[in-house]
């Protein structure tokens, strides 16, 4: 675990790769928890502090998209969309189903509205990749390689 000021330090040096425009503040939000895991409050205050755009400016960007992370969570990740389209094509019983098999641990389950892949419906990222009209099945499937290859030393894929 960092402390406050390697914190600091980290995100300073994330900002420091990017123009200090505010057109690249979706970038730098996304490579700090790429880096860093997740978003918190000291986090935003140092790229506003950074960056140069209000705190309440930043909070609000970063908490529309549904994307970025608030908490650490289990790797890998699997974002399953629940809004009404992928709801039609059972995405609420997509997420329940792995919702539940998420409770060993071993991956996070999370409910997003929109994942912009109403055409392949239930829209599902997996480590944010996307799985065309997923199942539980598919999913599962595709948690456990990313499991085995991430054990067997090669990263996540």
């Amino acid at each position: 675990m960092l402390s406050a000021e390697e914190e600091r330090e980290a995100v300073s040096a994330i900002v420091a790769r990017f123009p200090r425009e505010r057109t690249w503040l979706l970038p730098v939000l996304w490579h700090v928890v790429e880096e860093l895991g997740w978003l918190n409050k000291d986090r935003i205050a140092w790229v506003s502090e950074s960056l140069n755009i209000p705190y309440a400016e930043i909070y609000g960007v970063a908490s529309f998209y549904s994307l970025f992370r608030w908490e650490p969570t289990a790797s890998p990740e699997v974002h399953i969309c629940t809004d009404v389209i992928c709801t039609l094509h059972s995405g609420d019983k997509l997420y329940e189903d792995l919702k539940w098999a998420s409770g060993d641990g071993t991956f996070t389950a999370v409910s997003v509205t929109c994942l912009g892949r109403c055409d392949a419906s239930p829209a599902c990222l997996v480590n944010y990749s996307p799985v065309e009209k997923a199942t539980t099945s598919a999913v599962l499937n595709r948690v456990r390689a990313l499991t085995t290859q991430s054990a067997n030393g090669g990263g996540d894929a």
